[in-house]
């Protein structure tokens, strides 16, 4: 039996359920809305499922609230229940209750995202898991986002079962603001070829404590501005494909007049809106012409927690391009001091480590940055850099240390390693750079080091690595 809920009620409507009848459990197959209008299911309301239920949303935006509960029951047909979110395109649906098991053979259940529209999920699933299998009750089949929109936005614990995997497929997204997962590996989460994982719902943050693995042909989509989208992978394992794809789109954060390009080859990039005017020259074909406005400046972080004393440990980063990042004039830094260490403090390199051990750069290339290329910052120790690319830099190639002396030998960058790595025309923006520099000499120079670099076509005069402390240690050669 399916409910049927037409374009006949106006307004926005709540009702009850639905619910089973003591004397007619497992009737109910699914749910079709048809209407404009909002519909609101609200509690009591509570589904004991027999097949795979349905819900199937072709119009508006919809909801049912928490406290409503889905289960399968004790034995089921086909051993296994997926609840399918079918939302047409430009419709939404919000589910803030919970799918749930009895621990019983026969009675696994799933959660399955169809339709080109959005489906929000805000419950947590953390008060129905359990290590435990005689204890758990959070859903063990996958989480599958075929098509569209799934957000998850709880606001405490998981709000995917902790005992699902998710797998974004061709088509689907993944967003929200809310989190996955219990810090295990059982809720990692997939993005496949053609699938796109995006934080938030406009700008926002979302939490992955399993684990994420971004496959061949994968997709990640942020929105920067003023304020930009965060993906935290907090647990489990982070795997990225060199094949992945990335899209970085400008926010319109306030209204601004547009500046007026009145010659051919000048442009205008509005900051707040993220547009891009440009004038385009004689005979210039603008469906071929590759414009690149870049709002970033670090693309790649690596933070541990020096509070806890967590360190980010053990991750390789190999075959990636780390291409086109900003770089901003403050009012009051230097602009170019020593080593154009002291224009940007907080944020100095494309890539960038603190409290980080034992990771690995190999064979990455670092372009077209505003600033430095890799920087072994506060903490980073027995980190690596190998067989990798600095070309067309803002300011220089590796940093290793910070630009204050620390107060505590702890907190230094020390036994860190650059290895056969080709530096040249740096310098683009801040002259006063260097292809390699040892920052908070005090404590960093034992016994990090530079092996067999070649550089070549820098800014300066001289392209010497630029040693803090006679007891800093380089092996160092010279390309002209």
């Amino acid at each position: 039996m399916v409910a049927t809920f037409p374009d006949i009620l106006k307004g926005p409507v709540s009702i009850t359920g639905p619910a089973d009848s003591p004397n007619a459990k497992n009737r109910l197959s699914g749910i079709i809305i048809d209407s404009p209008f909002s519909y609101t299911f609200v509690p009591p309301g509570s589904l004991e499922m027999a097949r795979d239920f349905t819900v199937t949303v072709l119009q508006g935006d919809h909801r049912c609230q928490e406290g409503i509960t889905w289960y399968p029951s004790g034995w089921t047909p086909s051993g296994t229940i997926d609840y399918i979110l079918d939302i047409a395109a430009a419709a939404r649906f919000t589910f803030g209750g919970l799918i749930y098991e009895y621990h019983a053979p026969g009675n696994l259940a799933g959660l399955i995202k169809n339709g080109g529209g959005t489906a929000v999920v805000t419950g947590d699933y953390g008060p129905r898991y359990s290590e435990k299998p005689e204890d758990n009750r959070a859903y063990r089949r996958d989480t599958v986002v075929n098509a569209g929109v799934l957000l998850v936005n709880n606001a405490t614990g998981s709000g995917i079962s902790p005992r699902s995997a998710v797998q974004v497929n061709d088509g689907g997204t993944l967003g929200g603001n809310g989190a996955i997962g219990n810090g295990d590996t059982l809720a990692m989460v997939n993005v496949h070829a053609g699938g796109k994982i995006a934080p938030g719902s406009g700008v926002g943050t979302l939490t992955l404590r399993d684990g994420l693995t971004l496959h061949d042909g994968a997709k990640l989509a942020c929105d920067l501005g003023k304020t930009g989208d965060l993906l935290k992978v907090t647990g489990g394992t982070f795997s990225i494909s060199s094949r992945l794809q990335i899209t970085i789109t400008g926010l319109a954060t306030s209204p601004k007049a547009e500046a007026t390009a009145d010659a051919p080859g000048e442009w205008y990039l509005d900051t707040e809106k993220g547009i891009v005017s440009y004038y385009p020259r004689d005979g210039e074909d603008l469906s071929k012409v590759n414009l690149v406005a870049p709002f970033g400046r670090t693309l790649l972080r690596l933070k541990g927690d020096a509070a806890s004393g967590k360190w980010v440990e053990y991750l390789r980063f190999q075959g990636l391009s780390f291409q086109y990042t900003d770089w901003v004039m403050h009012d009051t830094a230097m602009m170019d001091g020593h080593s154009a260490m002291e224009y940007d403090p907080t944020t100095t390199a494309v890539v960038y480590m603190t409290y980080a051990k034992h990771c690995e750069v190999t064979g990455c290339e670092i372009v077209h940055t505003g600033n430095w290329g890799l920087q072994f910052g506060e903490a980073s120790n027995r980190n690596k850099a190998e067989q990798c690319h600095f070309h067309d830099l803002g300011a220089g190639g590796v940093v290793m240390g910070e630009n204050d002396v620390p107060e505590h030998r702890d907190q230094g960058a020390e036994s860190n390693v650059v290895h056969n790595c080709f530096i040249h025309h740096g310098g683009r923006v801040f002259h006063a750079d260097q292809a390699g520099l040892v920052g908070d000499a005090e404590w960093t120079s034992l016994p990090g080091k530079i092996e067999r670099p070649k550089m070549k076509f820098w800014s300066q005069r001289s392209s010497e690595l630029n040693a803090s402390s006679e007891t800093d240690r380089w092996r160092a050669g010279f390309t002209p």
